[in-house]
Formats: structure tokens, C-alpha cells, sequence
């Protein structure tokens, strides 16, 4: 009886549709405010790496060693007054050479292996980043409401810092809906806003075991629980470790904690 050789199956990744175009996320941005200047204190290296330097300029943040700590570009300050280095985002040349000879809103796509995405302006470049349908029960959380206006989410949906057990739910604000003009979704206030809630400006706050001062960003908003963007709550934003999940983790603000 003759033997039936099986057929091997070779899967060609380049046949697959890829997801790994360039994305923005809040997660990724978490260390900057909405529009763009950082949201905690930087060390005197940070300043000292955008000395005679314009926003946008790429800069080092040099450690006492001599090390490099991270590579990225000059941001604004909260207060708006100075300028400091911070890590940048760098899109992957596909995205950006998707965009070359279109406007930030364009259509685009990378390849046939690349799902569709939207021109964006990502620090001072412009690539095809994925724009995710915005979650239904976010954009319902906002009807009847207009952009600024309060809203709120299910408690459930905040995976780190949970909501109290007394409202069960997560305070926000109505905000444009990503892919869907004219309509409003609901955006939860992130760790910093929710810190400073109900507490004036120089207020004491805390992020985690890290301490810090309830600031109001110099381009209007809300106040910002701020931190060193050298403590734990922004470490893997950094080049050191833990980062949000982890820090949030533990409790009890020191008052000598991330300074």
C-alpha cells in the first residue's frame, strides 16, 4: 500500500494582512497632555538636552554616567515657560512614505499586506497610522451631550485604577469621536485629571507611592496630578522600569517618593 506523503503547509507571512503599522495610542502619549507638552517635571538633563533648541528639535537625555537615557525630541513644558527633551515617536518608513504627497486626513495605505489607515501627524512627521472605530458604548455614553461636556463609562473599564466601589463608574469628558465627524465619544479622565478631581491648583496629589502637585496645563484644561518624569509612574516612558500599571499598583505616597 503506498504511503501518503502529507502536505506540508507553508504559511508566507508577507500573505498576511499586518497589523504593526504605526498606531497612536493614548498609552503611548500618556507621558503628554492633549496638546503635546509634557505632563510631568523634567530633570535638569531633560531641560539641559533642549538648551538653544526649538520644539520639535531632536534631542538626548544624558545620564550623570555619561550614558544616553533616550533619544527623542524637544517638548513644551506644562507651564508652557521652558522646553525639555522627551521621547519622540518614530513611524515606520512604509507609514510615512504612504503619506509622502497627501495632507494630514488622507486616506492611506502602506501596502496590500497593510490594513487602510488616516494621514497623521506624528510629532513632526507625517504617516498612515490605524484609526480604531471608535467602541460603540463610548460614543452612546455621550448622546444628547456636546464636546466638554461630562460624561460617564462603566467602572468596569478602567483596567488599572479602579473605579470606587460606591459609583461604580468612570467620570469623563465628551470628546470628537475618532473616525465618525459630528459625533462625540466619551474619553475617561486619565490617572493625572482623576488625581487632581476636585482639588484646586498647588494641591497636594498622588500618582501610586509617587507624590506630586495638582498643576493646570498653560494651554487650558483641567489639572494634572505632576510627577517627575523620572518617577516610577513614567519609567518605561523613560529608559528606567515600572511605568503605570505597576506603579499604580502600590499605595501610600511618600513625601520624598519619585523626587
Amino acid at each position: 500500500m503506498k504511503r501518503l506523503v502529507p502536505f506540508l503547509i507553508i504559511v508566507c507571512a508577507a500573505c498576511l494582512e499586518r497589523t504593526d503599522v504605526f498606531e497612536v495610542s493614548s498609552a503611548a502619549n500618556s507621558i503628554l497632555t492633549t496638546s503635546g507638552s509634557l505632563a510631568c517635571t523634567p530633570s535638569s538633563a531633560q531641560t539641559e538636552g533642549c538648551a538653544s533648541k526649538a520644539a520639535g528639535d531632536a534631542c538626548t537625555d544624558i545620564l550623570t554616567d555619561g550614558r544616553i537615557a533616550f533619544s527623542g525630541i524637544c517638548r513644551a513644558t506644562l507651564d508652557g515657560a521652558g522646553l525639555a527633551c522627551a521621547p519622540g515617536h518614530t513611524p515606520p518608513r512604509e507609514a510615512i512614505d504612504a503619506c509622502i504627497g497627501k495632507a494630514a486626513g488622507d486616506a492611506c495605505q502602506p501596502g496590500h499586506h497593510y490594513p487602510a489607515g488616516v494621514c497623521t501627524g506624528i510629532d513632526a512627521t507625517l504617516a498612515c497610522a490605524l484609526q480604531h472605530p471608535q467602541p460603540a458604548f463610548e460614543v452612546a455614553a455621550c448622546t444628547n451631550l456636546d464636546a466638554g461636556e461630562g460624561c460617564t463609562l462603566p467602572g468596569h473599564f478602567d483596567r488599572v485604577m479602579q473605579a470606587s466601589a460606591d459609583a461604580g463608574v468612570i467620570d469623563g469628558t465628551c470628546v470628537a469621536a475618532a473616525g465618525d465627524a459630528g459625533s462625540v465619544a466619551c474619553r475617561p479622565f486619565s490617572h493625572e485629571e482623576r488625581a487632581c478631581a476636585g482639588l484646586a491648583a498647588g494641591a497636594a496629589c498622588a500618582l501610586g507611592p509617587t507624590c506630586g502637585t495638582c498643576e493646570a496645563p498653560a494651554s487650558g484644561g483641567a489639572a494634572l496630578c505632576v510627577v517627575s518624569c523620572n518617577s516610577p509612574f513614567f519609567g518605561e516612558s523613560f529608559g528606567g522600569y515600572e511605568g503605570h500599571h505597576r506603579a499604580l499598583a502600590d499605595g501610600g505616597c511618600a513625601a520624598d517618593a519619585g523626587n
